[in-house]
Formats: structure tokens, sequence, C-alpha cells
């Protein structure tokens, strides 16, 4: 039995993969080979690591049963990716894909704009606020654009109910300016690290790993941790690495054991370089270039959310990562900074969806997880939470309420409040 159990492994090791990292036709993680392979691997050597320890002891045939009946409800679960209701629903989301992605491309600038209309009406805000309501929003909404999106929400939560999605989501982030202020400070009139002047050089933004903690735990009971994705240049790493010891690893590392998940924080890290830094406009492409490495080194199934900021060409690398995988990048979000001492004035961008994904802006991270929570990315107590880590935070920092920042915080929070079920 071993031995043949052995081969059988062996030969699922080796067998190469049926398609690429990702079915982009569907925007599903993988595909129906992948998933078998993954999941009878498993089975086989968890149950050659059962035998093994039980070898020589009394009651096999108790080991033996309960790994039959594991098998049989193994099979059970993969049968139904091969059943008539999930090829359907596949079938639906590749054509619907296929419509809006095709709408985008023709025309995506009006396509955003007209999301950005229904956006506003208070009746669509009502109804994007609770993702429980999929069918009645697809009922009321008169745009094709919207009614791809919300169906294409509804395919992924049944999919996920079969068992199809097996990773969470992975949380990237920029580091200057967007979990820590880089003060604006410049040397020979170039940017250390960003733009911003709100808060005091390596002030952590109030709520930011709370909200990142929130991102990771609503898809997962096992949250993954960060990924950065930094323009700090390699050739510095000795100055500038992120070490465990390191207030922001630290920070993280905290958010999660207040939550009782140990071991969540930084990773990995990935940099950039002296070049950047000279020409301002390569790092986007080097920050995408780096997601891409990111992506290679883990499971197929892995979703990403982008968190960055409007001062480092973050923008354009979000733009690259969902252009290029809308199957895998559920949303960007961006920090609004500004060099502007009149913090008060600082506009807030009008938000994006590229090829069905949202690229949002927002000023405190309560609007981040407003925005998050209305994309189904995380809960009603989840923005609740970061709030309250946004108010501890700035209380730690000797911010009154008196204070425009504190003011902001509040003015996100009532927006919250107006839309919320």
């Amino acid at each position: 039995m071993n031995l043949v159990l052995s081969h059988y492994l062996s030969a699922l090791k080796k067998r190469p993969y049926v398609s690429g990292r990702v079915s982009s036709v569907y925007g599903d993680p993988l595909n129906d080979a992948e998933v078998l392979r993954i999941r009878f691997i498993s089975f086989g050597l968890t149950y050659r690591s059962i035998i093994i320890w039980v070898e020589g002891r009394s009651h096999k045939w108790v080991v033996h049963t309960f790994c039959a009946l594991w098998l049989l409800l193994l099979v059970y679960s993969s049968s139904k990716m091969f059943g008539m209701s999930f090829r359907e629903v596949r079938e639906r989301l590749s054509s619907q894909r296929s419509r809006g992605n095709s709408a985008y491309s023709e025309n995506g600038e009006r396509a955003g704009e007209l999301f950005d209309e229904m956006i506003t009406e208070d009746n669509v805000v009502a109804k994007m606020g609770s993702r429980r309501k999929i069918k009645d929003m697809f009922t009321h909404s008169s745009l094709e654009e919207e009614k791809v999106r919300w169906s294409l929400a509804a395919g992924e939560e049944k999919l996920t109910w079969l068992g199809y999605v097996l990773v969470g989501i992975k949380v990237i982030t920029d580091v200057d300016d967007t979990l820590k202020s880089s003060g604006g400070v410049k040397a020979a009139g170039v940017a250390l690290g960003g733009i911003d002047v709100q808060y005091p050089r390596g002030a952590m933004y109030p709520g930011v790993f709370q909200f990142m903690f929130e991102l990771t735990v609503h898809s997962s009971s096992s949250p993954m941790n960060l990924a950065v994705l930094t323009a700090r240049a390699e050739e510095f790493k000795a100055a500038l690495e992120l070490k465990p010891t390191s207030p922001i690893c630290v920070k993280a590392k905290r958010a999660g054991e207040k939550a009782g998940v140990r071991g969540w924080g930084v990773g990995p890290v990935l940099y950039g370089s002296v070049a950047e830094w000279v020409n301002q406009a390569n790092k986007g492409r080097r920050k995408f270039s780096n997601f891409e490495t990111l992506m290679s080194a883990n499971l197929p199934a892995t979703t990403y959310v982008y968190v960055g900021d409007t001062g480092e060409m973050d923008g354009e690398a979000g733009e690259q990562m969902l252009r290029y995988y809308p199957g895998l990048v559920k949303g960007v979000f961006l920090h609004v900074v500004s060099e502007d001492i009149d913090q008060g004035s600082v506009e807030v961008p009008r938000d994006k969806i590229l090829r069905g994904r949202p690229l949002v802006h927002f000023r405190t991270y309560v609007g981040a997880a407003r925005k998050a929570w209305e994309w189904g990315m995380m809960g009603e107590e989840g923005v609740e939470r970061v709030k309250k880590q946004a108010e501890e935070d700035l209380r730690e920092m000797g911010i009154g309420k008196n204070d425009v920042r504190w003011e902001d915080v509040e003015k996100d929070w009532e927006v919250w409040e107006e839309v919320r079920p």
C-alpha cells in the first residue's frame, strides 16, 4: 500500500500545471487540476504520516476507517467542482467578466464616471452597504457594468462556499507616507521617502495597522503577514532595513497580538534601488515588478490588496496591478498626502474602477475602512475597531480633538454612520 501511494504522490508532484498562475477568464485563483492536485497531495502526505505514527500499535483498523471516511468526504467535495451547478456558475462568470472587461476597454473613463455618479446617490450607497443584499443590488442596478460587478460578487461567494478559493487576502503596503509619515524631508531637492507634512517624520498613522489586520482577518482565520513594497534603496539596506525590532514591525505585531493572533506582522520586504531615487518616475514600475516577484513566491490562490499613497508613484503601480491581474488584486487603496502646509484644504481625488476592481483614495484609515466595507473586504465590526484604534493612536500622540487631524477622523466616521445598515 505504501509503495503504491509513494508512486502516486511522486506522479502528482511531477505533473505540470495545466494552466498558468491564474485563470484570467474566470478570475478564479486555481483551475480544477491544481485544486485536486493540492487536495490529494495533502491527503496522501497526511495519510502516510499517520501510518508511520501508528506502526506497531494496536487498533490500526480505527485509523484506516477514519482515513477511508476522510477520503470519501474529499472525493465528495471535489466532485462538486465538476457538478452542473458549479460549471454553470463559472460559465456565467466567464461571460459576465468578458462583457465587463469589454465595456471598460471600450469606454473605461466613461464607465468610471458612471460608477462614481451611482456611488454618490444615497439609495445606491445604502444598498452597497450590505453585501448580503447582492440580489437586491443586482435588481436595482441600471448600468450593465454595475450588474456585472454585483453578479461577480455573488458568484465569488458561491465559489468560496464550494471550497474553490483556498487562500485568503495578502495585504501589500508601502512604508513612507503609507504606514508612517515622511515629514516631507528633502535632500538636494529630492524627497527622502515622501512628501507628507501632516504628521512629524516617523509618526505612524492612526489606525493603520488595525486597518491592515482587519483586511487580512476578514478573509481568513489564519491571516497572512503584510508584504512590503518600498522605494527604499536596497543599496542602503544596512541603514534602512525593516528589522523585527523596528517600530513598524513592533506595532504591526502588537496589532495581531491584541486580537489574539500571535506571529502576525511584517514580511517579506521588497526594496527599490538608488536608480529610483535618481529618477522618481521609475518608482511605480519598480514596485509593480516587485509585486510580480512576490506573486511568483506565493501560492497561486493568493489574492492581494495594495495599500499605498499618492506621493510616490504608488497610484501608477496600483493601476498596473489592476489592469494586468484583476483576478488576483481585489483593490488598491491610496492614502492622500500633501506637502501643503494648509492640510485642511487638501482635496481627495475621485475613486476609480479598473477592470471591475476599485482604486480608492482616503484621507484617514477610518475612511479607508469604510470603503473597504463597501467593497466587501471588511465587516462592520472591523470598521469600528479601526476607528477605536485610530482614536487611541491620536491620544498617544498627544493630539487633541480640536486638531484638524482628529477632525479628519471624525468626518470619515460621520460618513460611515450615514451609510452603515
